[in-house]
C-alpha cells in the first residue's frame, strides 16, 4: 500500500507517484564511467593533434637543416670550379679550364653530406643548361642578378653554376617522419650557387681576421715580363697547386729567377754588382728593418694590421702608387719561402732600379700585380755580394679578398672569386 498524494489542476485531483528515493550506485558508477571515457577520448584527440604538429615542426626543420646542408656544398663547389677558371693557359680556348672547374667542382662536393648521404654531382660534360654543373659568362661580374649566358664551346667564360638535389628523379628523395598521418612520405629539396671571377683587381683587402695572400716581397716588373713574354725559357719545375707540390720536370709554364740582397752591407761590396730584382715591401710594422712578423706574413699573409699604413687595403690606382722599400732581405727568408713552395701568391711589380751602391730604403713606385708559386729557393754566396736566388713560376690565383671594378685592365693571373648568386 503507498500512499496517494493529490495535486490540484483546473480543478481536478490526479494521483502523483510517490518519489522513487535516492540514486542506486550502479547509476553512479555508469556515468562516472561515461565521463572518464569523454576526457579519454578528448586527450587521444589532442595527443593526435600535438604529435601532427610536432611532426610539421620537425620535418620543417628536417628540410631547413638539409637544404642548408646541399647549399653550402653548391657554394663550395662553385667557388672550387671557378678558381680553376682563372687559369689564362689554353688562351681563348678555355675548354681545359673547364674541364678543371668541374672536375674541382665534383671533387669538392663529394667531402659535403645532405642528411646523412654523400652529395653527389652528375657530370655535365656538354655543359647543357639543366645540368648539375654549368660553365657560362656574367657580361658584368660586379652587376647583381646578371643572368648568365651557357657556354657553347667559344668565347670567354667567368662563371660556374651548381644545383645539387634530393629528390625522386635522382631516386634520393628526403624522407619525411610521422608522414603517414598526412600520406607524405618523402619530399624534394634542391639549393643552388653560383661563383664569378673578376680579372680586373687592381688591390687587396683583408676581411676581418682574415689574411689576403699577398707576398710582401715587391718584384722587378722586367723581370715578370720576361717569363710572361716567352721570353724566358726555364722550364724546370711542374707546380701541383691542388696539393701545394711542386716537382722536377716541365710543364709548359716557364719560370723567371729574382735574387736580392742579403744585408745591407753586402750592397756596397761591389758597386758593379746587377741591380736586384726582389726587394721587401716596408709594412707599417718594420720602421726599423726588423720585421719580427715576416715569417707570419710570409707563410699567411697579410692582415689589415700590417696594411694601416695604407687604410687597411694595399691598392694599386692606373697612375701606379708609391710604397717604401728594403731593398735587402734577411737570411731567413729562405726558409720561410721554402716553406710555402707550391702555394700560389699575389706578388706587387714595380720598376726596380736597386744597385749594390744604392740606398738601404727607397721608394718605388708599385705598377700591378701578379700571381706566382715559390718553385725554388738558393742562397747564391759565390757571387759578391751574396744574394737571395728565388725561382718563381707565374700560378693563377682566385681569391675573395681581391677588389676588383671596371674601368681597370683584366690580369691574366689574378682574379676577384665571389658569390654571384
Amino acid at each position: 500500500m503507498y500512499r496517494q498524494s493529490i495535486i490540484k489542476t483546473s480543478g481536478s485531483r490526479l494521483p502523483r507517484r510517490a518519489s522513487a528515493g535516492p540514486a542506486r550506485p550502479c547509476d553512479a558508477k555508469v556515468r562516472a564511467a561515461s565521463r572518464r571515457g569523454n576526457v579519454t577520448i578528448a586527450m587521444i584527440v589532442v595527443l593526435v593533434v600535438v604529435l601532427m604538429f610536432a611532426a610539421v615542426a620537425w620535418n620543417v626543420a628536417w628540410l631547413r637543416h638539409t637544404h642548408s646542408e646541399l647549399q653550402t656544398a653548391c657554394e663550395s663547389a662553385a667557388l672550387a670550379g671557378a678558381a680553376q677558371l682563372a687559369n689564362p693557359l689554353g688562351g681563348s680556348d678555355r675548354s681545359q679550364a673547364i674541364l678543371n672547374a668541374r672536375q674541382a667542382a665534383l671533387s669538392i662536393a663529394t667531402f659535403h653530406h645532405g642528411a646523412g648521404q654523400r652529395i653527389a654531382l652528375l657530370d655535365n660534360p656538354k655543359n647543357l643548361p639543366t645540368g648539375d654543373v654549368v660553365a657560362g659568362l656574367i657580361a658584368e661580374p660586379t652587376q647583381v642578378g646578371a643572368p648568365m649566358q651557357p657556354w657553347q664551346g667559344t668565347g670567354d667564360v667567368n662563371t660556374i653554376r651548381i644545383v645539387a638535389h634530393r629528390n625522386h628523379g635522382r631516386g634520393n628523395p628526403l624522407g619525411v617522419r610521422l608522414g603517414q598521418m598526412a600520406g607524405v612520405m618523402t619530399a624534394d629539396v634542391s639549393a643552388h650557387a653560383q661563383a664569378t671571377i673578376d680579372r680586373r683587381v687592381y688591390g687587396f683587402r683583408p676581411k676581418g681576421v682574415a689574411t689576403c695572400p699577398v707576398m710582401p716581397l715587391v718584384v722587378d716588373r722586367s723581370a715578370w715580363n720576361m717569363a710572361t713574354s716567352n721570353q724566358s725559357v726555364t722550364d724546370r719545375f711542374t707546380v701541383d697547386v691542388r696539393h701545394s707540390q711542386v716537382l722536377l720536370g716541365g710543364d709548359g709554364v716557364a719560370e723567371i729567377t729574382v735574387s736580392a740582397y742579403l744585408n745591407a752591407a753586402a750592397m756596397s761590396a761591389d758597386p758593379n754588382a746587377t741591380p736586384a730584382t726582389l726587394c721587401r715591401l716596408a709594412l707599417s710594422d718594420d720602421a726599423q728593418g726588423n720585421d719580427t712578423e715576416l715569417s707570419r706574413q710570409v707563410s699567411q699573409g697579410l692582415t689589415a694590421r700590417d696594411l694601416r699604413a695604407w687604410q687597411g687595403a694595399l691598392l694599386i690606382p692606373t697612375g701606379g702608387c708609391p710604397a717604401p722599400v728594403y731593398n735587402f732581405v734577411p737570411a731567413e727568408l729562405t726558409s720561410l719561402l721554402l716553406s710555402v713552395r707550391g702555394q700560389p701568391r699575389a706578388w706587387p711589380l714595380a720598376q726596380l732600379a736597386t744597385s749594390a751602391t744604392g740606398a738601404v730604403a727607397s721608394q718605388v713606385t708599385l705598377v700591378d700585380f701578379m700571381a706566382a708559386t715559390v718553385v725554388d729557393v738558393e742562397l747564391d754566396t759565390v757571387s759578391q755580394p751574396p744574394r737571395l736566388l728565388v725561382t718563381l713560376q707565374p700560378t693563377p690565383l682566385a681569391t675573395s679578398s681581391a677588389l676588383a671594378a671596371p674601368g681597370y685592365p683584366a690580369n691574366p693571373w689574378l682574379a676577384k672569386l665571389m658569390l654571384s648568386r
